[in-house]
């Protein structure tokens, strides 16, 4: 091929890339920067993948095609399921979905995985077939290329297109620079550097606290959507809790470490820019701010239980950073029984009711379950069953999980609080939810009987993920509150004297 017939057909590639980039979102922009992002990009691309093959043109081409149509099929999947656009950061998850691909919502019987895997045998093939143009060719493509990089750094790296800390503004970078764009700005966007850290809680005086938190997968009460089942423990849970309602959450139906991340480093998610994408890639960084890390450095026991693998989301890096001291994962739970493809929730519930018998105090046990994660496919807990009916059935799983830790932890001696919430909303098309980034808590005292009427007293408060442990701490800190209560009665109505004065007594 000669070099006028390859930058024609470069053109011609270039011009099918950016309609289709149109296709995952199109330009809402003015002027000529957002037009100039969106070619750069494409032109950035097409020439890396051209120097990349030693410069070989259809090859090239073929790998450019395949690559663009992979993203803008993968950005809008994400945004069919989870209404969000594909980020950068979605890219540096690849090897866990190769490594977990039945926790991601993929299929072999996917139309377009056979594509994207067709063209990219065929682009394979023409490596191997077409020969390269001449080396004075290439040195020039070379040169565009880096031409191209140069500019697109200089314009991606606005404000604009790395801000990216809500998630509109993902669809704003998006609708000014394409695709391809904001992944770039966005990967730019990653060098920046997270606000500070908080400050780590003070000690608790008490000593022998015990606070068990239960991260519960896709958690949310059975009364939030139409045809909910009943979960009469988290109820019971709920109407004794010191504090109890909805959860302000990070993500919706998947990307449980933002919310994860919130609740044990107390750092609201909207203050990592960037990074609130995927948090764990800055635990270094913020781990030694953390409230689970100040806990473990004044003396708490802090252990961390999650039924898989260690890798997944590089929690084997990220726990010790966040200041766990123990990592019981996957491996603790090889001959434990499963409901469906993953753990059951009973089998967390006794470890966890096991480490709290046995760990000295003071002391934190957080659980992130996995019986509920999806995706729900048909036919999980048998046939017949619909991946609703799946779901409902792990949440009724989850309740007994709650109330076997309200019965064994309240027998222990000294305070116990219990914190149980939701990571996230499942991505299900639940009937009659409305408040898609919220979950539900509850944080109660254990070691206080429940008390008559207390239910009927019970008001809901809203809380933010980033606030939740943070009030766990505070809860296994203060008084029992029939003690705080008559305290208070004491102080407003303190006991009066008799009419006429003391009594003498015998001389």
């Amino acid at each position: 091929m000669t070099a006028p017939v390859a930058l024609a057909a470069a053109l011609a590639a270039l011009a099918v890339g950016l309609a289709l980039d149109a296709v995952a979102g199109p330009s809402r922009a003015r002027g000529w920067r957002a037009p100039a992002l969106r070619l750069l990009a494409h032109a950035a691309l097409l020439g890396g993948l051209f120097c990349l093959t030693l410069f070989r043109p259809i090859s090239s081409i073929i790998l450019y095609l395949v690559a663009v149509a992979t993203l803008v099929a993968a950005s809008r999947g994400k945004r069919r399921i989870l209404r969000e656009r594909l980020v950068v950061h979605d890219l540096l998850l690849i090897r866990q979905i190769l490594r977990h691909p039945r926790m991601y919502y993929t299929s072999k019987r996917d139309w377009r995985v056979w594509a994207i895997a067709a063209g990219t045998l065929a682009a394979l093939g023409a490596i191997a077939l077409e020969p390269p143009l001449s080396a004075a060719a290439g040195l020039s493509v070379f040169c565009a290329f880096a031409a191209a990089l140069a500019l697109l750094t200089t314009l991606g790296a606005s404000p604009a297109t790395c801000a990216q800390d809500a998630a509109g503004e993902a669809d704003r970078a998006i609708a000014e620079a394409g695709l391809l764009g904001s992944l770039y700005a966005g990967a730019l966007a990653l060098r920046t550097a997270p606000d500070a850290p908080p400050r780590a809680p003070a000690p608790l005086a008490d000593a022998q606290a015990l606070i068990v938190a239960v991260q519960c997968e896709s958690f949310l009460s059975g009364e939030r959507f139409a045809g909910g089942p009943a979960l009469p423990a988290f109820a019971a849970l709920r109407a004794r809790a010191r504090s109890s309602g909805r959860l302000e959450t990070p993500a919706y139906g998947a990307n449980t470490m933002r919310a994860e991340f919130s609740f044990l480093s107390g750092l609201p998610n909207a203050r990592l820019g960037a990074l609130r994408f995927n948090p764990y890639l800055a635990s270094a960084a913020l781990g030694p701010g953390a409230l689970t890390r100040g806990l473990r450095d004044a003396g708490w026991r802090t252990i961390f239980v999650h039924p898989n693998d260690a890798r997944f989301f590089d929690r084997d890096r990220v726990v010790p950073d966040l200041g766990f001291e123990r990592f019981v994962d996957g491996a603790d739970f090889a001959r434990a029984s499963r409901a469906g493809p993953y753990v059951s929730d009973a089998e967390v519930a006794k470890k966890v009711l096991a480490l709290a018998a046995q760990t000295p105090r003071p002391a934190l046990i957080f659980a992130a379950t996995m019986e509920n994660h999806g995706p729900w496919r048909a036919g999980r807990l048998g046939p017949g069953k619909t991946g609703l009916d799946c779901f409902k059935e792990h949440l009724v799983n989850a309740d007994r999980m709650i109330g076997a830790l309200c019965e064994g932890l309240a027998r222990l001696p000294g305070p116990v609080v219990l914190c149980v919430f939701g990571d996230h909303l499942p991505a299900l098309d639940l009937p009659g939810v409305d408040d898609l980034l919220a979950t539900d808590y509850a944080l109660a005292r254990l070691d206080e009987p429940p008390e008559p009427g207390r239910a009927e007293g019970w008001t809901a408060r809203r809380m933010r993920c980033s606030e939740l442990l943070a009030a766990a701490v505070a809860c296994a800190g203060a008084r029992p509150a029939a003690a705080a209560r008559a305290a208070e009665r004491r102080r407003r109505d303190p006991p009066r004297a008799p009419p006429g004065g003391p009594k003498a007594g015998p001389a």
